[in-house]
């Protein structure tokens, strides 16, 4: 994929790449050597590829997947250093607005640079975004915030810049990046206090250093690291009834797990009261840990759960009137997810706007094609928070089958895309995601699910092994207005 650093895109392409993260990456390769496709142009709104993992730097930024699955399957590295490795292991172009072309059939898109106001123009025949749903940081709305006056920045947006020693730092929000970076700060800060919104579930992460007899065997014997891949996967995938079946045996095996984890570590009764969970097992993500509970027994280290009234200039101040005077001010408050494809604007057939398409929530078929935005794809879509290359197998096959028509063109049909959602929801108010206990970035406020798949990952691998043109209208004179 050639860089476009110092240089302004092409006013043409066969197909435009929207993003060059881990899912942009997977399509880049796939277009090439699957699809025999080399017509392609990819933007990336930051100055380098890696998408969440070059935009997310703070300490202790580590996947929660263990490494051998998190690589791509035509790129095995068999050299990871540990079980979970950590995250140090072209020009910022970013969609604007994408409009569909009804006479022409493609796409015009304009283009901005990140960092500044210059803008050009691109016409694709296909669309494919890859930008995830880990992109835009979402900022907690607490009054005061802007007044302020000592250091602040969002955890996806760390501030390297800024010594942490001996500071009196708060950090909002605890979740998966937060628990992450919390044991460091609980080692540099004079005073460390978290504000919880809600207590985790949360089992013991388990890390180990791989060794080189290990690397080796993985590196130098046949299909070694392949047979391993497998073998984590189809484990991972069989604990999918475990975090989200609602009221089974595994569930509460499961909840029971992690609370016997935090019983083993806290032992005074209020520090314990505000850490368990109030809501069911697999309900938010389950967080993987190593060192998170140590630092919160430190006697310098606070946890809050009270809400934060408002902010004032030297620090917060919580419902009750208790006052905590702070330092450095840390956002760990999540990203903007259920706002699929944000901040682009894109318009489909007949300048519809997706907007208004998804008033209601997200939604797709397959999470990938969505009706009346014909030649658009989306990688890590609606419903899709699992996988990204059988999705790129996916979308290779169909734009590389719509190749061979006089008029490249594919619109997955109302029917198709409304029945596939119906049951899909439906399935889904069997998972504890629906509970209404349930709060979490999975969902709307009006309780739709719009992140997740339901069920098993080797089912959706199964259902998208193949493109079935029969779905799709394939030709402009398909279309009818409606």
């Amino acid at each position: 994929m050639d860089s476009l650093t110092g240089k302004r895109p092409p006013t043409s392409t066969t197909v435009l790449i929207i993003g060059g993260g881990a899912s942009g990456i997977c399509s880049a390769y796939h277009l090439k050597y699957y699809g025999g496709i080399h017509d392609f142009v990819a933007v990336e709104k930051s100055n380098r590829l890696g998408g969440t993992w070059n935009e997310n730097t703070y300490p202790g930024a580590a996947c929660d997947i263990n490494s051998r699955l998190y690589s791509f399957s035509f790129a095995i590295n068999t050299k990871w250093s540990e079980f979970y490795s950590g995250q140090k292991e072209i020009q910022d172009w970013e969609v604007q607005l994408m409009e569909w072309n009804d006479q022409r059939n493609l796409w015009q898109v304009t283009l901005k640079r990140s960092n500044g106001d210059d803008t050009t123009k691109l016409e694709a025949k296909f669309v494919i975004s890859g930008v995830g749903q880990l992109s835009h940081p979402r900022w907690a709305n607490i009054p005061g915030r802007e007044t302020f006056e000592g250091i602040t920045f969002h955890s996806a947006q760390w501030d390297h810049s800024q010594p942490l020693e001996r500071k009196r730092i708060a950090v909002i929000g605890n979740g998966a990046s937060a628990v992450q970076f919390i044991p460091t700060l609980g080692r540099k800060a004079s005073e460390l206090t978290v504000f919880q919104q809600s207590a985790n579930w949360l089992l013991p992460r388990g890390n180990f250093k791989t060794s080189q007899f290990a690397k080796a065997v993985l590196e130098y014997i046949p299909f070694a690291a392949k047979l391993q891949r497998i073998y984590q996967y189809v484990k991972r995938d069989i604990r999918f009834t475990a975090i989200v079946g609602a009221g089974s045996s595994m569930n509460r095996l499961a909840s029971k797990m992690s609370l016997k984890y935090l019983d083993s570590k806290v032992k005074d009764p209020e520090l314990k009261r505000k850490l368990t969970p109030d809501y069911p097992f697999g309900c938010k993500r389950v967080l993987i840990v190593d060192g998170y509970l140590e630092t919160l027994l430190e006697p310098h280290v606070y946890v809050e759960d009270e809400v934060i009234a408002k902010i004032v200039p030297d620090g917060l101040i919580t419902s009750s009137g208790k006052k905590y005077t702070v330092d450095i001010l840390i956002f760990a408050t999540g990203f903007r997810t259920t706002e699929f494809l944000f901040p682009m604007k894109i318009r489909g057939k007949r300048g519809m706007p997706l907007k208004k398409t998804w008033q209601e929530g997200a939604h797709a078929y397959l999470g990938m094609t969505l009706h009346n935005f014909p030649n658009f794809c989306m990688l890590y879509g609606p419903n899709t928070n699992l996988s990204h290359k059988c999705q790129s197998k996916y979308i290779t096959k169909l734009i590389k089958t719509s190749l061979k028509s006089p008029i490249p063109y594919f619109d997955v049909r109302s029917y198709v895309q409304d029945q596939f959602n119906a049951k899909l929801q439906q399935d889904l108010e069997r998972t504890t995601w629906k509970s209404p206990q349930c709060s979490s970035w999975y969902k709307q406020n009006n309780g739709k699910i719009t992140a997740n798949w339901s069920t098993f990952t080797t089912v959706y691998w199964w259902e998208t092994l193949w493109p079935v043109l029969s779905e799709y209208k394939t030709t402009p004179e398909q279309d009818v207005v409606y």
